[in-house]
């Protein structure tokens, strides 16, 4: 088996794992469920690894072999994906963060802090936004499906466009 067969045999493991987390938890971003995210990211990235020594049409049919990874058209579009990975996970971190300042401490301090990770989900969230209009819906929905994020946040509607 070679290392990129190998590697989305581990993608679509690490996704199945999430699916079902995601689901335990009723579509809940939690700490299980952002773990499993940020490895599915490690995998995509190393997979990118992998990727660079050989041309789009040997990753291509490498794909295609799978059977599992179709909305990665090409090394570009895993590309594209890995950054929108990035910016979900900063998303939700900075969301997390911020949700905790809220919660907890509210010094002199948690104020700037506070405005600095609102600041950063906005950021995120939009170069999101950004890269997926790009993208365009149904590449998008592939790619949410495959990286089980949820449609309520990610979806092109969530995002503000229009069919």
């Amino acid at each position: 088996m070679s290392p990129i067969s190998r590697k989305l045999v581990s993608l679509d493991m690490l996704r199945e794992d999430m699916l079902e987390a995601s689901e335990n938890a009723n579509h809940e971003v939690n700490a299980v469920y952002l773990k499993m995210l940020s490895q599915y990211l490690s995998q995509c990235q190393s997979l990118m690894v992998e990727a660079e020594a050989l041309s789009d049409h040997v990753f291509i049919e490498a794909i295609e072999a799978s059977g599992t990874h179709l909305h990665i058209l090409n090394k570009q579009m895993l590309r594209v994906q890995i950054r929108l990975l990035e910016y979900v996970l900063d998303y939700y971190s900075a969301t997390q963060k911020a949700g905790k300042i809220q919660q907890s401490e509210f010094d002199s301090y948690a104020d700037k802090r506070l405005g600095l990770l609102q600041t950063r989900a906005i950021k995120a969230r939009n170069q999101f936004r950004i890269v997926a209009e790009a993208m365009g819906a149904q590449d998008l929905a592939a790619f949410l499906e495959a990286a089980c994020l949820s449609p309520n946040d990610w979806s092109w509607q969530a995002l503000g466009f229009s069919q």
